[in-house]
């Protein structure tokens, strides 16, 4: 039975996968050029079938298949010398000062379409605002101004050293300063990684598709072509081309996806008696699993994590009053004089919901930097380290593992053996969900390396289009990786 929560996740991930969307894009003019020039290159190819394209930011179409080809973003340029210029070149332009600019309808920012503008808007919560209006700004790009447009507008060009427009960095934690997993500005390698990897933010980040015939998007030669020639087309017009783990990714599953088929006149109808007798039998499954959930004795050293679907930087659940330490642990002190331990949101994220923990006793001895309990999957293991000294005194047997059940989310009673002194090394919740953000930064570009060092294929599926991923991730990945993550991100040893 342990299977079944991996396959109820796999078909959420589909779920997800299917039915996410992206904006329409219906001013733009650059994938409309970018089609022409796709369509005459893969003319002038020895495989052509007569395809037709049409390039757009939707993931649906009604009358059409949708093939991720490329990708592109909201960028912001400038090309002036004075003083706060200077200031946001070095350290990021927060996103607090983009809607101050916005509200006050500057003449200091300018926009190349609407597109940008409403997209912008959007993601800076302005819509209820007064400011609503593209036609209140310039549009043409000015020096000495920050200008805001697409980056299929420019592409390359703007790391070219001829280029007198800069990317002007985005201070995504607005602290005044770029971080390490903020600086990916100064050339196109690193830019176009961190879109994918979802350093850059993922609402100004979005997928290029090429809309295609139901029989062109299962031609072999055609998809081969897109995947090869077509990058460069792609690239040449602008725009991001993908990384070659996400073409394998995608090639692997246009090839397993099976399009609808038009029923016939013809075609035998089922009974329906077979009909009723199959969706009894499955209603009848259905509620085996439940009861079977239900009566499931719990395991005294056993406690689940948790898992809903899919998450990104902004997605960890945080309670005041709880200190916090970086190794993915918390502690509250309660009235009594006893603390309560448990793993951070990060953590129950990560592994999910079918992942155990092995604990110690009560009774037992831990010391702040021991290891307090392990997780395990399938035989894969990551030691935790205790947030504090003390002896252990409960163990929660009943914690249900659900994000909506947090509050009781712990997993021991400490009676505390020096919390006066341990508790100044640990962080209180808004100073720990900024270092959250950054972790989990680094955690998609440790996953992304990973993958590509040990030769996974699940990359597009465990990292989701626009920087979210799917919780329980560390389910789907090797071994390897968990003694990987064990040195980098837990700082305890196996």
């Amino acid at each position: 039975m342990k299977t079944q929560p991996k396959i109820v996740t796999l078909v959420l991930l589909s779920m997800l996968l299917l039915l996410r969307t992206s904006f329409v894009n219906a001013t733009a003019a650059s994938p409309d050029n970018a089609a022409v020039q796709l369509s005459k290159a893969y003319s002038g190819s020895e495989n052509n079938i007569g395809a037709e394209f049409r390039l757009t930011y939707s993931a649906e179409s009604a009358d059409a298949v949708s093939i991720p080809v490329g990708r592109d973003a909201i960028v912001i340029v400038d090309q002036g010398s004075g003083t706060e210029i200077k200031a946001f070149k070095e350290n990021g332009i927060s996103f607090a000062a983009l809607r101050e600019l916005i509200l006050s309808k500057s003449s200091e920012i300018t926009f190349s379409n609407p597109l940008v503008f409403e997209k912008l808007s959007s993601f800076l919560s302005l819509q209820g605002d007064v400011v609503t209006d593209y036609k209140d700004f310039k549009h043409e790009r000015l020096a000495g101004s920050i200008n805001v447009m697409l980056f299929s507008e420019l592409g390359k060009d703007l790391f070219a050293d001829n280029n007198s427009f800069q990317l002007i960095p985005i201070d995504r934690n607005g602290n005044g300063r770029l971080e390490e997993n903020e600086s990916f500005y100064s050339n196109y390698e690193d830019f176009s990684r961190a879109v994918w990897l979802g350093k850059y933010p993922k609402a100004l980040s979005f997928t290029l598709y090429a809309a295609v015939d139901a029989n062109v998007a299962t031609n072999s030669q055609f998809i081969s072509w897109l995947y090869s020639s077509g990058q460069d087309v792609i690239a040449a017009s602008g725009f991001m081309p993908l990384n070659s783990n996400e073409i394998q990714a995608n090639i692997a599953r246009i090839q397993n996806v099976s399009l609808p088929v038009q029923e016939t006149a013809t075609a035998t109808a089922i009974p329906g008696w077979i009909i009723f007798v199959i969706v009894i039998a499955v209603l009848a499954v259905i509620a085996f699993m439940i009861v079977l959930s239900i009566t499931r004795p719990h395991d005294q050293g056993v406690v689940k994590a948790s898992l809903s679907e899919a998450f990104g930087a902004d997605s960890f659940s945080l309670e005041n009053g709880r200190l916090y330490d970086k190794t993915h642990t918390w502690a509250f002190l309660e009235e009594k004089g006893t603390v309560r331990v448990g793993l951070d949101d990060f953590i129950n994220k990560l592994f999910g919901r079918s992942t155990e923990l092995e604990l110690l006793q009560p009774g037992d001895h831990v010391s702040k930097g021991d290891i307090m309990a392990t997780i395990v999957h399938l035989g894969r293991k990551v030691s935790v380290k205790a947030p504090v000294s003390g002896k252990i005194v409960a163990i929660n047997t009943t914690k249900s593992g659900h994000e909506s059940n947090i509050k009781a989310d712990w997993i021991y009673r400490i009676e505390p053996d020096n919390w006066s002194r341990e508790q100044s090394f640990l962080y209180m919740a808004e100073q720990h969900r900024d270092w959250l953000k950054s972790e989990f930064l680094r955690f998609r570009e440790f996953v992304a390396d990973a993958m590509r060092i040990y030769n996974q294929k699940e990359t597009e599926a465990i990292m989701l289009d626009g920087g979210e991923m799917i919780e329980g991730v560390m389910q789907y990945v090797e071994p390897q990786v968990w003694e990987d993550f064990q040195k980098s991100f837990m700082q305890a040893s196996l």
